[in-house]
């Protein structure tokens, strides 16, 4: 069942691959958040990355899950970033100060670090946000719509990044975020709704 389904993943990535390369796209991500199959069949990443590797000339990366994920692959020897998607819990309550956030980005960003300084790789934030929201930095990951009575709060959503932006801007292996989500058409983004996007806010 493993080989089976790695053939037809190959094949699909190896298609964005050559279109990457065709398209001179900068940076490849071969998966995001395969938690169970980058751990429990590591050598197929790595020599799916080398393979990519002699059809696309940019970088690569994987897009980890914060959760029993990123530390805990040794997929990184091939790719050249670590990619984090850093939806970390990081306070316990309502209307956190944008220093309170940085004080919760901490054992994380040490953590991360550590990672970075072990395999020699810069990191990647391949996915983060926040959602507009009462409590958005408890638990990032979680859905507007799951939320129950889910209360809109511009105030909380625009700490929390203006926190990520301190705790990471002058980090020496930080290189950048992927920000989840963003529109093509901000027309959708209206002041009322709740959402992950930052747009229009």
């Amino acid at each position: 069942d493993w080989q089976t389904w790695e053939s037809s993943y190959r094949t699909f990535i190896l298609h964005y691959a050559r279109l990457a390369e065709e398209e001179g796209i900068e940076i490849l991500c071969l998966a995001t958040e395969l938690t169970k199959a980058v751990q429990m069949r590591p050598e197929f990443w790595k020599s799916l990355a080398r393979e990519i590797r002699s059809l696309y000339s940019g970088e690569i990366t994987y897009a980890a899950n914060w959760y029993q994920d990123y530390d805990l692959t040794d997929i990184w020897t091939e790719l050249d970033y670590i990619g984090v998607n850093a939806y970390f819990p990081l306070t316990q309550a309502a209307n956190p100060s944008v220093d309170e956030i940085v004080e919760g980005w901490q054992p994380h960003l040490e953590r991360i670090g550590h990672l970075s300084e072990l395999y020699d790789k810069p990191v990647l934030f391949t996915e983060i946000g926040y959602k507009n929201t009462r409590m958005t930095t408890v638990k990032p990951w979680e859905w507007p719509r799951r939320m129950e009575g889910a209360i809109l709060d511009e105030a909380e959503q625009a700490n929390a990044y203006e926190a990520l932006f301190r705790s990471v801007g002058a980090l020496s292996w930080f290189r950048g975020v992927f920000i989840w989500d963003w529109y093509p058409n901000p027309d959708r983004m209206s002041a009322d709704r709740i959402t992950f996007s930052p747009q229009n806010k």
